[in-house]
């Protein structure tokens, strides 16, 4: 079978408050692709100067501004958020429901479904939580607290992004788990002809992608 999205774990780990700039890439990080991409920011990690309760209420703001305060994205037909069977947005409901952590985005829209014409959409959300959070279907994404020697994922990444660290850059391009590392922003592209899967010789060596900041 082919699947047309794949998990990613992507993530990006910041050592300082992001600027209003860097704010919107990782915004557009969560959103991108309806949260379905293996490119898209699932995990943002908060280390060093970095407060991940600011960060993580600021990224719910934006993310909510991004898909329109009273989700003029969710009902509009011409939306990328993605829509599902009732029953389906119900079960990843409950799949959120038993993540630890707080909806900090229910602090800018209440309305967490919107359901029409047999379709349920559900609001782009972000959680603050003491663990990585797991992939989901849609636009979700979690803020974690983490010391500086414990960024990189245990079960790796497809890509990260990394704001404020010239030392954690290289320890994220040097890791064996991280495929695509790109410094100061989420990229404005990812080339997917850079197959993720591994190519029938990649026993013989390893790729990395590098974008410094």
């Amino acid at each position: 079978s082919v699947e047309t999205y794949g998990p990613g774990q992507s993530i990006a780990v910041l050592a300082r408050e992001p600027t209003e700039q860097e704010l919107d890439s990782l915004a557009r990080g969560v959103l991108r692709s309806a949260g379905r991409a293996c490119y898209c920011l699932t995990r943002i990690v908060a280390t060093g100067e970095c407060n991940g309760d600011v960060l993580a209420k600021r990224l719910a703001r934006r993310v909510t501004e991004l898909s329109g305060p009273t989700y003029g994205s969710l009902i509009d037909e011409q939306a990328t958020v993605p829509g599902f069977a009732p029953d389906t947005a119900e079960q990843v409901t409950n799949a959120i429901r038993r993540i630890p952590g707080q909806d900090v985005t229910a602090a800018y829209c209440e309305q967490h479904l919107v359901e029409r014409d047999g379709i349920a959409r559900l609001r782009p959300t972000v959680f603050r939580t003491d663990t990585l959070v797991p992939e989901l279907p849609f636009q979700f994404a979690g803020v974690t607290d983490r010391e500086s020697d414990a960024v990189v994922p245990p079960d790796g990444a497809y890509l990260a992004v990394v704001v404020g660290s010239d030392d954690l850059e290289r320890t994220l391009v040097r890791s064996p788990a991280i495929a695509n590392v790109y410094g100061g922003r989420y990229p404005a592209s990812v080339d997917l002809r850079e197959t993720h899967e591994t190519y029938l010789t990649s026993f013989l060596y390893r790729t990395t992608t590098y974008d410094p900041s």
